[in-house]
């Protein structure tokens, strides 16, 4: 409709233009002349001009939808990339999700190597024999055909088809291991070997002339003999007194080292203890039975004394025993009170 509007409009405009040419009065002589060559060339250009610029717009139209259309499908394509990108990237953070999460193959187990004595005695110390269905299986479960004889029984023991092998009970993970009493035993004959035992006072006594084990119902303890250092270090920092401590003892169960005062006092009250505890590298005060943080010049003083320097020098040679007598410091944890006489006899 704009278009037929437009060629209307270039129609009048040519015949007005030609009527006013052809018929308007000269200014000279009022005669009537024919218009000149270069006034129609004039028109004809202005016309074609009019016929090009709407031919042009005809154009342009299906042009312009047709760079919309390819525009949109572009931004389309690379919204499609965009999404394909993206989710590529979620299938990455996905698979990394899914791998985190436990989602993903588990990789498979190692075979342990098994090394079975024949003696099982020796193979349940090496933590080798499990029972499973009634049966005694190795660490990767595999049946061994050396105790094909034995099986489990409901109470835990093993049954050769007479009688129950002596010691050895399975216990709730399927390990099959000696019976606390074999086992704490064993522990005390190796201790015996490079000690000399005693029980008196409620208490059971390994003592190696150098370091000594002290059990009761409810202490584990090693204590260590007298070092004239350590009653210097405390005489520096508390002043020279009689009941300054001058040893310490060794507590396996919580790691910790433990200094004895008496008639110590302080502004705080009396000072039982002075406490370092091991696994925290910290030192506290037993004052009147509350523990308490010390001053910064305490502490300050016990490094600079270097006292733990002379405690650890003690210890060494305590764990050194140990290892002589075939022992490790989680053996010690194991010696308990109320199963000594069982295990001793004395």
């Amino acid at each position: 409709m704009q278009r037929i509007k437009k060629w209307i409009a270039v129609a009048i405009f040519v015949l007005t233009a030609m009527s006013i040419t052809s018929c308007g009065p000269d200014s000279a002589s009022g005669r009537k002349e024919t218009a000149d060559d270069s006034d129609i060339e004039s028109i004809r250009e202005l016309y074609m001009s009019q016929q090009r610029d709407s031919a042009a717009e005809t154009e342009r139209a299906p042009a312009a939808e047709t760079a919309k259309e390819s525009t949109q499908t572009e931004t389309e394509a690379s919204e499609i990339v965009s999404e394909e990108a993206i989710s590529e990237d979620q299938k990455v953070l996905a698979s990394g999700l899914e791998k985190g999460a436990g989602f993903m193959p588990e990789p498979e187990e190692s075979v342990e190597d098994i090394v079975i004595t024949g003696d099982i005695y020796v193979d349940v110390k090496n933590q080798q024999l499990f029972a499973r269905d009634s049966l005694i299986v190795d660490r990767n479960g595999e049946v061994v055909d050396e105790y094909s004889d034995l099986v489990c029984l409901e109470n835990g023991y093993l049954y050769d088809g007479y009688c129950c092998a002596e010691g050895l009970i399975v216990g709730e993970d399927g390990m099959i291991r000696l019976l606390p009493f074999i086992e704490l035993g064993e522990i005390t004959e190796k201790l015996l070997s490079k000690t000399s035992g005693d029980h008196k006072k409620e208490a059971y006594l390994f003592d190696s002339g150098y370091w000594r084990i002290l059990v009761k119902e409810d202490q584990l303890s090693v204590n260590f003999p007298s070092d004239d250092n350590i009653k210097d270090c405390f005489d520096q920092i508390l002043g020279e007194n009689e009941g300054n401590a001058d040893s310490f003892s060794y507590n396996p169960n919580e790691e910790t080292i433990v200094f004895g005062f008496y008639d110590v006092r302080l502004s705080e009250g009396e000072l039982n203890t002075v406490v370092y505890s091991m696994a925290q590298g910290e030192f506290y005060l037993l004052i009147d039975g509350q523990y308490y943080e010390p001053s910064d010049e305490f502490v300050g003083h016990m490094q600079d004394y270097g006292l733990m320097e002379v405690v650890r020098a003690q210890m060494r040679g305590f764990w050194k025993d140990l290892d002589n007598m075939d022992l490790i410091e989680e053996d010690l944890k194991k010696l308990d009170y109320n199963e000594l006489e069982n295990a001793l006899g004395w």
